[in-house]
């Protein structure tokens, strides 16, 4: 898995034809799999704010990448807010 090298091959095509479709999407793929390393490596780290922003990009670049989608949800789970409690401290509030 050299990624690092396959963005340069593929920064490379990009020069000889800006246009090429191949070229581009193959590039926004291989960053997505740079991405990946640094997500996991947030993740890992607990830094959950940061994994979940690069989770985001992989997702944004790669809709049909599964795993990236299920860890995003998982972190968007996660870091959401708390809810609110529920029982007699919520409901004791009597109006009129």
């Amino acid at each position: 898995k050299n990624f690092a090298g396959a963005g340069k091959a593929f920064d490379d095509a990009l020069a000889i034809d800006p246009n090429n479709a191949a070229a581009k999407r193959g590039k926004a793929m291989t960053a997505a799999e740079l991405e990946r390393d640094g997500a996991e490596a947030a993740y890992k780290k607990r830094d959950f704010r940061a994994a979940r922003e690069a989770y985001a990009r992989i997702v944004a670049a790669l809709p049909n990448d599964t795993v990236a989608a299920k860890r995003l949800e998982e972190l968007n789970i996660r870091l959401a807010p708390a809810s609110p409690l529920r029982g007699s401290m919520t409901y004791s509030l009597k109006v009129g």
